[in-house]
């Protein structure tokens, strides 16, 4: 038995960003009913959205959407690292989650993790993250090896159990930010990303439909999603400052992160004339 990749067969040889244009396509249409053409070649002067948006019943026309990202330097950076590396390390049963620091080496880690985490499958994988509490060092219980704290890891999780060597693989992820934030962090995101000229230009359209979809970083603004997507604060979303839409965009979508197939953002919001609007952690099909 093979276990499935955390994508689709018909993904893996996207592109990250091609991916994320496609996942963004993908969950634009599962929610709304619609058929996503893709457009934008890439190169020339005059530039084209990334997808047009098409009547299901008539395949015609309806709008135009533009995915972009709002990845910070430093996190675009440790992200292209790590998918430089293989993460199907040897001998290990288990998949991984880990978090780490921002100044974390994606290389070191590939090399050492290995032998770090196949000593915790024999110890006995923790299943739940490690460390248990904040401040417990080792050797306490519960806390993370401080093998782990010396590459700069701050989480780790064994979440997947599989019946053979080479199922297994290792999600590296700089850590989320802590603290306190506004919920309308998730305002000040996704308009940063409708103020730019390139992005106002993509939608420029005669169609009834021109919407931008944001991939959000980690940070407040993603932060603010996913609360918004979960009860009970997904009934507050009508408190939450709406942006302003540029004239001739019709609406704007924020998702945050990449996550594992079925559900790969781990929320999705819409913004329109109607007002904010969240459909939680959509499903998708494995085949397309």
């Amino acid at each position: 038995m093979t276990i499935e990749p955390p994508v689709p067969p018909y993904l893996e040889t996207l592109s990250h960003a091609k991916r994320l244009e496609k996942i963004a396509a993908l969950l634009v249409g599962s929610v709304t009913d619609t058929e996503l053409k893709e457009l934008d070649p890439g190169g020339g002067r005059h530039q084209l959205p990334d997808f047009e948006i098409l009547d299901p019943s008539s395949a015609d026309p309806i709008g135009v959407l533009e995915v972009t990202t709002s990845t910070r330097a430093h996190r675009a950076h440790f992200a292209a690292q790590v998918r430089k590396q293989d993460w199907q390390l040897p001998d290990l049963m288990w998949s991984w989650s880990i978090h780490t620091l921002p100044d974390a080496d994606p290389r070191q880690l590939q090399r050492e993790l290995g032998v770090i985490l196949l000593k915790m499958e024999q110890s006995g994988p923790p299943e739940d993250w490690l460390p248990e509490y904040p401040g417990l060092v080792d050797p306490e219980e519960g806390a993370l090896p401080a093998k782990l704290v010396d590459l700069g890891v701050v989480a780790a999780c064994a979440w997947n159990h599989h019946e053979h060597l080479g199922e297994s693989w290792v999600s590296v992820q700089m850590r989320v930010p802590g603290g306190s934030f506004s919920t309308n962090a998730l305002t000040a995101e996704v308009q940063a990303e409708l103020n730019k000229a390139d992005n106002i230009r993509k939608l420029s359209s005669d169609l009834p439909r021109a919407e931008l979809f944001v991939w959000l970083d980690i940070g407040d603004g993603a932060a603010a999603a996913v609360t918004l997507c979960t009860p009970p604060w997904d009934q507050t979303l009508a408190t939450v400052a709406a942006p302003s839409l540029p004239a001739g965009v019709t609406a704007v979508w924020a998702a945050t992160s990449m996550a594992d197939w079925p559900r790969p953002a781990t929320c999705l919001l819409r913004f329109n004339a109607d007002g904010w609007h969240s459909f939680g952690r959509p499903n998708l099909p494995w085949t397309h």
